[in-house]
């Protein structure tokens, strides 16, 4: 099973042998703010800043170097990004960063937050304006699902699964690595309130679709079943070991089978 046609596709496994599993929300759905300028529908003489959220670990993979560069040609706009999750997984990692940062004199309208409790990541993405993530590689995108339940535009790379995961009337999707397209992405998401408030109602839309965690749970169990069936991975002359891996007889090892629906019995024995 794959949340991802790519790594599917990577491991040169045929479509009718792969079960792609819908992303998911939590139940109980967030409320989002009115889809107009940066913290909603507040008349003021001066707009305030287009809020940019990063949620991920800084590690090379999350692409926060990158973003940093893109926005470096931006400092003419008003913006304001924060960037939640660790900062101690890759130190150096996270003080290449810092440096790109003091290096393009961002920090005043950059902040590494660090790790923040749940609440806390909410409360951001209740309050942010667009939520980017420049990523190398997702493999499921689970926070790109979070962002989108909070009715957020997306600014990310087509990296992995994430077009799986973003449809392309919520967000601006670039090449990976490609950082003069992402920071034309962002210019256009900072300056074009319109264009923001498009993006924001089809996320909310987008989001309103998912399934929750327990329908996503069911639709897995459901595809393991079609997977272990007669006609899946594990049929009736597939060979299971004790350990339930598979091995060099095929799909599974020699001491023991798999029953019908996949299961292997603690003896290993047929079923």
């Amino acid at each position: 099973m794959s949340d991802d046609h790519a790594v599917s596709d990577h491991h040169a496994v045929p479509n009718d042998r792969a079960v792609p599993n819908d992303h998911a929300a939590p139940k109980d759905r967030p409320a989002t703010r009115p889809p107009t300028g940066a913290h909603g529908n507040h008349p003021q003489a001066v707009p305030p800043p287009v809020r940019l959220l990063t949620i991920a670990t800084v590690t090379p993979r999350k692409g926060h170097r990158l973003l940093v560069e893109a926005l470096a040609p931006l400092g003419g706009l008003d913006w304001r990004l924060d960037c939640i999750g660790s900062l101690t997984r890759d130190p150096q990692t996270t003080a290449s960063v810092r440096a790109a940062i003091d290096a393009h004199r961002l920090g005043a309208r950059s902040t590494l937050c660090g790790e923040l409790p749940t609440q806390a990541v909410t409360a951001a993405l209740r309050d942010a304006d667009v939520f980017v993530l420049p990523s190398f590689h997702e493999g499921y995108g689970m926070v790109f699902a979070e962002a989108l339940a909070h009715g957020l535009p997306i600014v990310a790379t087509t990296a992995g699964a994430i077009p799986d995961t973003v449809p392309g009337d919520t967000g601006l999707l670039v090449p990976l690595g490609d950082v003069r397209a992402l920071s034309e992405a962002l210019r256009r998401v900072v300056e074009d309130t319109a264009l923001r408030t498009r993006l924001a109602a089809a996320a909310r839309q987008a989001g309103r679709r998912l399934p929750d965690w327990p329908a996503a749970v069911d639709r897995w169990l459901a595809g393991l079943d079609v997977l272990a069936g007669p006609d899946g991975l594990a049929g009736e002359d597939a060979n299971v070991g004790a350990d339930g891996r598979v091995g060099p007889d095929g799909l599974a090892g020699p001491d023991g089978h798999a029953r019908a629906d996949g299961r292997v019995r603690p003896d290993a024995g047929a079923a």
